[in-house]
């Protein structure tokens, strides 16, 4: 048997101890953004005999990450999970946050006679021995490994084993938004500096800032409505007033010239604060603007329940969202919207994000692995026709000054609500049971 706790260092943090990995025979295993205690399980399986059993103990975020295609795939192929300690969010080591399990192979192939023993702690005051009791779920073991390669212990009715569907990715596309370095300064970046504030505005301004630097119409066209995920909502937001200054290769260097002295003179007061790597006057990663000037949804990676909202009116938004836009004219991105919002589509979330504390961490590459029923324009169309009443209903709910007012908008919501539902459940031909569980969770 090979046991271990291995080390946990993300190729992000440690570029450096990854390079020799390149260099060995183990390259064939590197994948980018992968932690370093990949490669000891990588390890295991090629010294372990056959029949024989592996156990470690590690984080667990692995079993959702793209960047663990690699070696989910060779687990896939090569061995079985026998046993899964999941401690969630438990205090597994004194000075290590995050959530861990244990988790134990046999070299040997899934197959559907074969169970895992699944047991999910609920407190540190366990024995051992209650993962072979009959505390202890049994699931078949080559049901855990899923189609996209992640990984997924949750053995209740399955409903998100459908064949008539497309990937998101091959209809839209979809790309992380800009990445500022920074917004503005924190209360670490600050330290003993006086001379300014916490939340003192460097790429993002708000309306009063713009005034008090006095920018040119010139300049003002740099300036881009701005959206913070304590913005957006369920289809709805609530704009601040705050802007981004948005700043490409090109402008980068028509403020470095002197093309935009205001802007010139803010950037270079605050450039002990900006971050990235093309500081002072360029953005740490900007987007293609065909992500911003179309009509697109504007998508939280972090959420306790979707909050994704459609735009036309090319708001930007920063390194926390997710933005998706038309790949192929005739899926709406309002269809899309309807599914992404709904109840079902909150519990795919939750299996196939990554789950911190209550929120639900949703990256680029999840939403490109959502399924999509395949259906045809004249289909969509209640479908959208459904989304511009709630889209409206959201709009009157936010304008409304008295209470008699809102309770009555809130109570159509309540039914639009419903109807999405209903009418998710149905396209997707869930039966009675399968809704149970749905609305149940």
């Amino acid at each position: 048997m090979v046991i271990g706790n291995p080390p946990y260092n993300k190729e992000r943090d440690n570029a450096q101890l990854f390079e020799p990995i390149k260099k060995s025979n183990y390259q064939k295993y590197y994948q980018g953004k992968m932690d370093f205690w990949y490669l000891f399980l990588h390890r295991a399986i090629d010294i372990v005999k056959e029949k024989w059993h592996i156990g470690f103990i590690t984080n667990s975020y692995w079993t959702k990450g793209s960047w663990a295609k690699t070696l989910i795939e060779r687990i896939k192929n090569e061995i079985t999970f026998t046993h899964i300690i999941d401690f969630d969010s438990l205090p597994v080591f004194q000075w290590v946050s995050g959530k861990h399990m244990i988790h134990m192979y046999k070299k040997e192939k899934a197959s559907k006679s074969k169970k895992t023993k699944y047991l999910k702690v609920e407190n540190l005051n366990f024995s051992i021995e209650g993962i072979d009791d009959k505390k202890a779920e049994k699931i078949e073991s080559n049901q855990l490994i899923k189609d996209n390669l992640t990984i997924s212990f949750d053995s209740s009715i399955n409903i998100f084993e459908w064949k008539n569907y497309q990937k998101l990715d091959d209809l839209f596309e979809v790309s992380q938004w800009v990445v500022e370095a920074t917004d503005k300064i924190s209360k670490n970046q600050l330290k003993e500096n006086t001379n300014f504030k916490v939340w003192d505005w460097v790429f993002v301004l708000n309306k009063n800032e713009v005034k008090e630097l006095n920018l040119n119409e010139d300049e003002k066209k740099l300036l881009k409505k701005y959206l913070n995920t304590s913005h957006v909502n369920r289809y709805w937001i609530d704009f601040k007033d705050e802007y981004l200054i948005y700043s490409d290769k090109l402008i980068k260097e028509e403020i470095k010239s002197g093309k935009y002295p205001n802007m010139k003179g803010h950037l270079d007061k605050m450039k002990q604060f900006i971050t990235s790597s093309n500081q002072p006057y360029w953005l740490h990663r900007f987007r293609k603007r065909e992500f911003f000037e179309n009509p697109k949804l504007i998508c939280k990676w972090m959420f306790k329940t979707p909050e994704f909202y459609y735009d036309k009116e090319w708001y930007f938004v920063g390194f926390s969202f997710s933005v998706i836009i038309n790949k192929e004219p005739w899926y709406s991105l309002k269809f899309l919207l309807w599914l992404m919002n709904s109840k079902l589509w909150e519990i795919w979330f939750e299996r196939y994000g990554k789950k911190r504390w209550v929120w639900v961490d949703i990256g680029v590459w999840v939403f490109r692995e959502f399924p999509i029923p395949i259906v045809s324009e004249s289909q969509q169309k209640p479908i959208i026709d459904l989304v511009d009443q709630m889209l409206l209903a959201q709009k009157k709910l936010k304008e409304a000054e008295f209470d008699d007012d809102k309770k009555i908008i809130e109570k159509q919501i309540e039914i639009i609500d419903r109807k999405i539902d209903d009418m998710v459940f149905d396209l997707y031909g869930l039966s009675e049971e399968e809704r149970k569980v749905v609305l149940d969770k």
